[in-house]
């Protein structure tokens, strides 16, 4: 089998690039080792950097937190007192209200038959006023209970 000319510088070419790649390899293997090891300072440098900044980062990310916390918490207790109002005032409206109906019962007890007298000798002295207000009152509580 001949070789030609092309197939040996080939052959050259590729021994010579293995061999060189090999050197190569080994020389651009201790500059990267070389490099790494120079550029690992400001590679470290760059980590630090980030790994400050994350932590940074975390903790105003729970201070937003704790501040979202404290401010719900501050709410929920303001509304609990606004409700503790709520329920007191509700309670004293109550009371008033029932004590004035007690009192208008007890009235209306004590002396029924002087405030019947009194609407019926008003209604003799003033017959047609009367009659006027009977039916104004009759029209508004039929639209009131109309809707």
């Amino acid at each position: 089998m001949a070789i030609t000319q092309e197939e040996k510088s080939t052959n050259r070419g590729g021994n010579s690039g293995g061999m060189g790649g090999g050197a190569g390899g080994a020389s651009q293997g201790g500059a990267g080792a070389g490099t790494h090891a120079g550029s690992g300072g400001p590679m470290n440098a760059v980590k630090d950097a980030a790994g400050k900044v994350v932590d940074q980062v975390k903790d105003m990310a729970s201070s937003v937190g704790s501040s979202v916390s404290g401010a719900a918490g501050d709410a929920a207790s303001f509304l609990g007192r606004q409700a503790d109002t709520a329920k007191s005032a509700a309670s004293d409206g109550y009371k008033a209200v029932s004590d004035t109906v007690h009192s208008g019962t007890r009235y209306l007890q004590e002396h029924g038959g002087e405030v019947v007298d009194d609407v019926t000798g008003l209604i003799r002295r003033n017959p047609v006023p009367a009659v006027l207000i009977a039916m104004g009152m009759g029209f508004l509580m039929a639209r009131a209970l109309r809707g």
